[in-house]
């Protein structure tokens, strides 16, 4: 994933996770390195949610944004996956809120 086109052939839709406080001891000292990736793949279709205060550990879902990004994740798998117009339709319309940032590109 360390070269610059790393990401260049994927063509699906995707969804990053991370949290402003989400960092790694050894790999990740700055929670602002994981949106390298993000900002590697080819525009289009490209979602990343940046919650405040989350740590790596935002999976176990005791920190809050949680709920508001596993909906959304709902909506993009369902919309995605099972072609779902109105997932797809509610996941266009996710924005940024509260303590969660939404990027698209």
């Amino acid at each position: 994933t360390g070269a610059p086109d790393a990401f260049s052939a994927v063509k699906v839709p995707t969804v990053l996770v991370t949290g402003s406080a989400d960092t790694v001891p050894g790999m990740v000292a700055d929670a602002k390195g994981h949106l390298l990736y993000f900002d590697r793949l080819p525009a289009g279709g490209r979602t990343a949610f940046i919650v405040t205060g989350a740590t790596h550990s935002f999976a176990q879902g005791n920190e809050p944004g949680y709920a508001e990004v596993v909906q959304s994740l709902r909506d993009f798998l369902a919309g995605e996956v099972l072609d779902d117009a109105k997932a797809r339709a509610r996941f266009a319309l996710t924005a940024t809120s509260g303590g969660v940032e939404v990027r698209r590109r």
